[in-house]
């Protein structure tokens, strides 16, 4: 995935953000930050998740109400988490929760 940041120049306190998360189990590892060409807006690059929204897995009959249950717990701990560190996700949606294929983890 890539995320472009919201100002041009000054995206430090974004690129902190993702730093700071770095190694968190349940979120997604940067890998490099790039500048887009025709917005002149930089970006950060983040590892290739091999998964499904989950909302789409979540609409499955094979998934239980236990395994909803587990992911509900883990978003809201990595929700706290990023509350405590000075952070608001302003875009908290089911396409932006991915559910991996091998291990069913919630990134």
């Amino acid at each position: 995935a890539y995320k472009l940041f919201g100002k041009p120049d000054d995206y430090s306190h974004e690129l902190a953000f993702f730093m700071i998360m770095a190694g968190h189990p349940n979120f997604p590892t940067p890998v490099c930050t790039k500048r887009d060409e025709k917005s002149r807006r930089a970006g950060l690059l983040l590892e290739y998740i091999d998964g499904e929204s989950s909302l789409d897995v979540a609409m499955k009959k094979s998934t239980t109400v236990e395994t909803l249950r587990q992911w509900a717990g883990k978003l809201l701990s990595l929700v706290c988490l990023m509350h405590s560190r000075g952070f608001v996700h302003a875009d908290l949606k089911p396409d932006n929760i991915l559910i991996t294929k091998k291990t069913g983890e919630l990134i």
